[in-house]
């Protein structure tokens, strides 16, 4: 990872404005699990006229696990539900090695794990539990 990058994924985790879901909220959100990894990522969406309009998550996990699930919540937030859910099956199937990321500015803080493909199990942990929020709407 080069140094602008690093800078990058530093202030982001410096700043998780939507790591904000109360531990008491776990039991109605979604989170998604793999076996032999400890990130547990939950992620509870409101959605109103087919829009996200709030977006929290908060769990236990490595700092690619919360620098994914804080990118996706800035990802997602604000757009419609079919315009989320085809971003994150874009970073499901590179998180997968189905296929690269279209290199634009909003997945270009996750370019970087084209070149450490065991991380990119943190990515999909966080993914899946968002795609499994979404999918209730």
């Amino acid at each position: 990872m080069d140094s602008s990058t690093q800078i990058k994924v530093r202030n982001v985790l410096s700043n998780l404005k939507f790591k904000k879901l109360a531990e008491a909220d776990f039991k109605n959100a979604s989170f998604y699990q793999l076996t032999n990894c400890a990130d547990k990522i939950y992620v509870s969406a409101k959605v109103k006229n087919n829009k996200i309009i709030d977006i929290s998550w908060n769990g236990d996990g490595c700092s690619i696990a919360y620098l994914s699930a804080e990118l996706i919540a800035r990802l997602v937030y604000q757009r419609k539900i079919d315009e989320a859910k085809e971003l994150l099956e874009n970073l499901k199937s590179f998180a997968l090695n189905k296929k690269n990321l279209i290199n634009k500015k909003e997945f270009s803080l996750f370019l970087f794990l084209k070149d450490h493909p065991i991380r990119k199990r943190c990515l999909l942990v966080v993914v899946s539990s968002y795609l499994l929020e979404l999918n209730k709407f």
